[in-house]
């Protein structure tokens, strides 16, 4: 992934479950979110703790 500003990622960990991560523009991890069944419940916890709705949110597997 080549960015060099902050950026949310959306992935599913080994149980199956969804999380996210909140990466610096150095790709370290800043922050991170505890563990959803639903998709759309982890990027509806990712739009509460952004403090701006500019950052990029990207998918890995």
């Amino acid at each position: 992934m080549s960015t060099t500003e902050p950026y949310y990622e959306l992935y599913k960990d080994g149980l199956g479950q969804w999380r996210w991560r909140f990466r610096g523009a150095n790709h370290e991890i800043v922050a991170s979110g505890e563990a959803y069944y639903n998709k759309v419940d982890c990027r509806y916890a990712i739009s509460l703790v952004s403090t701006s709705g500019t950052r990029k949110v990207y998918e890995v597997n």
